[in-house]
């Protein structure tokens, strides 16, 4: 993890990742969270320390995988957070599954299945952490 000053214009690290590669978005609370689809979690991020404050098990409720053959992206829309992964076979992804936590309840649903990779999905950090 890395923090940008852009009064000063440096970059450094802040801390160490416990993960390889996790998908990481923001939401319009200020919170940093990660999915890592190796094990199938969502965790709340420290953004000043890097430590872990919160781990969300979505282990048999979301698709699992690893490397450089399972693309992942994660947005946040409306208090959901939205985990996109896709396998990769011979080079290109096969169907993005589109995955929703609602923290409210704890549940986790398939919502959408899309054609194709989806490589980036994070929402604007200003999108409303509720649908009013």
């Amino acid at each position: 993890m890395v923090l940008a000053d852009s009064t000063i214009v440096e970059v450094g690290a802040v801390a160490p990742l416990k993960w390889v590669a996790p998908a990481l978005a923001g939401n319009s609370l200020g919170e940093l969270w990660a999915y890592q689809s190796a094990s199938g979690e969502f965790e709340v991020v420290d953004k000043e320390t890097g430590t872990i404050l919160r781990t969300i098990d979505g282990e048999g409720k979301l698709p699992v995988g690893n490397g450089a053959k399972f693309a992942k992206a994660l947005a946040q829309w409306g208090g959901h957070w939205y985990a996109f992964t896709a396998e990769k076979t011979s080079g290109t992804a096969s169907a993005t599954s589109v995955h929703r936590y609602n923290p409210e309840d704890g549940s986790f649903m398939k919502v959408a299945s899309i054609d194709g990779h989806v490589r980036g999905a994070s929402a604007s950090t200003c999108a409303p952490p509720r649908v009013l």
